[in-house]
């Protein structure tokens, strides 16, 4: 049976892609860890051939990129920034969306999984146990997921949502609701736990509105059949959300600041609202870049977990 690159990891120690990168990329790596890998090269009789490299290694050199929805503006710039880090490094990108379907996720992960050096999962929709399966088969790093012993960058709103209802509280409001999905995925699950804490920290009431999904048409639907009450904080789970709210609250004849509060979350709209939207900026090209790095990197398949702190843009709505 031929050598590969996955053989020459395991006996230098290293992942498949840094062992990868030591050949077509070693002034990436420290010089010791070139020279580890090159010497367990040769006592296993493996010739790099530059340009028949995915036939060595088993996989093309390209990286994978599942997002649950292109269309959200959350996304494009997470998926341009993957794409730039990763042709930096030399590889090309997979870009695919699962369209919020777990299973539908699965299936791609597993259709890409021989043909990627590895794969980055955004905000997936799987298990945990079904994105274990998934590492198993390809070096798999994951962006607002926790996985145990997957490497993990969260983009997260907690510090900023906290600012938001403390200038709030400073303003005079008579509450918080988080409006957002009943689904249990991290980014939903950490900006409703962080509304909740804010709202018990500054004494004032909380609760939450649930959405069927976290789309523009549910929330603009829930807000026009429940009262919210003056001058309520409502914390959006993202900028979609919130303009569904302002349209909702609008068709009644309320506008913000004046009869209630509102927050946005991931800075991807604010500019087309009037008043201009409160919102948290999540720098999701940050998070690209440290997830490639992840992937690419001395260290590769290291479990850890990297925060990237999003922060508090006020605008004219709190």
């Amino acid at each position: 049976m031929a050598v590969t690159i996955a053989d020459v990891a395991r006996t230098a120690g290293v992942s498949a892609s840094t062992a990868s990168r030591a050949f077509n990329h070693p002034h990436r790596l420290r010089a010791e860890t070139v020279a580890r890998v090159k010497a367990a090269a040769e006592e296993l009789g493996f010739r790099h051939n530059r340009h028949a490299k995915a036939l060595s290694t088993g996989r093309s050199s390209a990286l994978g990129l599942i997002v649950p929805d292109l269309s959200n503006p959350f996304f494009p710039p997470l998926v341009h920034a993957t794409q730039l880090n990763a042709e930096e490094q030399g590889y090309s990108l997979y870009i695919l969306s699962s369209e919020h379907n777990a299973n539908r996720e699965q299936q791609l992960a597993r259709l890409v999984s021989h043909d990627v050096a590895g794969l980055i999962l955004a905000s997936p929709r799987m298990s945990a146990a079904q994105v274990r399966v998934i590492a198993r088969e390809v070096p798999t790093i994951l962006i607002n997921a926790q996985v145990k012993g997957i490497p993990t960058v969260l983009v997260s709103a907690a510090g900023a949502i906290a600012d938001a209802v403390e200038d709030g509280a400073e303003k005079g409001i008579s509450g918080v609701s988080y409006i957002g999905s009943d689904e249990r995925w991290w980014p939903n699950t950490e900006r409703e736990e962080s509304a909740r804490a804010a709202a018990e920290r500054h004494g004032v009431p909380y609760r939450r509105l649930s959405l069927s999904e976290p789309t523009y048409e549910a929330a603009r639907e829930v807000v026009r059949s429940v009262e919210i009450r003056s001058h309520e904080l409502v914390v959006a789970f993202d900028d979609i959300v919130a303009h569904g709210v302002l349209d909702g609250m609008g068709a009644r004849g309320y506008r913000p600041p004046r009869d209630f509060r509102i927050l946005g979350c991931d800075d991807a709209l604010p500019i087309s609202t009037s008043p201009a939207l409160s919102t948290v900026h999540l720098d999701t090209r940050m998070a690209a870049r440290i997830a490639v790095d992840l992937l690419l990197g001395e260290g590769a398949g290291e479990p850890q977990t990297v925060v990237v702190s999003g922060s508090y843009r006020p605008g004219a709505t709190i």
